[in-house]
């Protein structure tokens, strides 16, 4: 898996959600850092439905949330 595959698997289901994934892969020192994030995300769209998750891509592009660690 290469990051413009996780990319296009977040295109399929909104452009905020690609716009999103581009974000937390550039934001790691490593492309491949920012996968397990993405695919988390990418298995809520069985929970959550695909709009629903590209408004919540939405929010976190405009908080920042991609750049941001929880410890």
């Amino acid at each position: 898996m290469d990051p413009a595959a996780v990319i296009a698997a977040g295109e399929r289901i909104g452009p905020s959600t690609a716009a999103f994934f581009q974000a937390v892969i550039d934001a790691r020192p490593h492309p491949e850092q920012g996968f397990r994030t993405c695919l988390g995300i990418l298995a809520l769209v069985k929970s959550y439905g695909a709009e629903r998750l590209d408004a919540a891509c939405r929010r976190g592009i405009l908080i920042k949330a991609a750049l941001r660690r929880l410890d």
